[in-house]
């Protein structure tokens, strides 16, 4: 498998998008999947951007690590550029370390489920079930449901997700949002509104002794502080360290009059016949 991160530059209006990408085929012509990208290359024409691996590395984790710093160090963040995350693909849901891969198959090879079980998982609830399920929770249950969670109770969480179906709609809603619709598109001015205000909610923390990050709720900030996590992200490694500076070697700054953008030195030329000039913008 190779790993890299590459950088996507529209060569209309010069704005960028970088990424991580995992492949067995080098010229298998991928060309991003964020939502931003997606549309301008809707918009412009995909014969319209242009790829450059900026670095390799030796596993996806590491590529999805970089991700964070080249995301800051291009100035690709919108809307300067397409990248909606500051971390681009960290921490969202499928990045797993093949150790942890290796984990969650090992949980379900040779367990096979009863007739019985299947049936009991899909069918339809009885009554009784339903309103045990509408009762109010007491304190104690929802401060169960908060804070750290141990690794016997994490590893059970990881085992009930696997090979879980979802409903037709959510699958559709997914769709829609990797065909370049907004949240708003899809789910309406309310829904829209508080997915976001849910995102915004969230920080991330970092233990040092078991070496773990988390992005948790604000409200359950003290419970992880207390449990010797810090508000951080996790330090980047010497090797990430030393791919991000062979990767700013041979670029310079330029910028417009209105943004700044760091491209590689052997590019200068059209940026300045499109009315770049070398040097950062101050922001005053």
């Amino acid at each position: 498998m190779i790993n890299f991160n590459y950088i996507i530059t529209n060569d209309v209006n010069n704005k960028q998008y970088v990424g991580a990408h995992s492949t067995n085929n080098i010229n298998d012509n991928y060309m991003g999947s964020g939502l931003l990208i997606g549309r301008a290359k809707k918009k412009y024409g995909k014969e319209n951007f242009t790829k450059e691996i900026l670095c390799y590395t030796k596993t996806t984790k590491e590529a999805y690590e970089n991700e964070v710093h080249l995301i800051k160090e291009y100035n690709t963040l919108v809307p300067n550029g397409y990248n909606i995350s500051p971390t681009g693909g960290l921490g969202f849901v499928g990045q797993f370390s093949e150790e942890t891969k290796a984990k969650m198959r090992e949980a379900v090879i040779g367990k096979p489920k009863s007739e019985e079980h299947k049936q009991n998982m899909k069918g339809p609830k009885s009554e009784e079930h339903k309103q045990n399920m509408r009762k109010p929770k007491s304190e104690e249950h929802k401060q169960n449901m908060k804070g750290p969670k141990s690794e016997e109770h994490t590893e059970n969480i990881s085992k009930a997700l696997i090979g879980k179906e979802f409903s037709k709609e959510r699958i559709e809603n997914m769709k829609q949002v990797r065909k370049g619709k907004t949240y708003i598109e899809i789910y309406g001015e309310e829904k829209a509104r508080e997915i976001i205000e849910n995102i915004s909610r969230k920080i991330w923390v970092y233990n040092k002794i078991i070496d773990k990050e988390k992005r948790i709720e604000k409200e359950e900030l003290q419970q992880y502080l207390n449990n010797s996590y810090t508000i951080n992200r996790k330090p980047v490694s010497k090797s990430t360290r030393q791919n991000i500076s062979k990767v700013s070697k041979n670029t310079i700054w330029i910028n417009n009059g209105n943004k700044n953008k760091r491209i590689k030195e052997k590019n200068i030329q059209k940026f300045l016949d499109s009315g770049y000039k070398r040097g950062i913008l101050k922001i005053k």
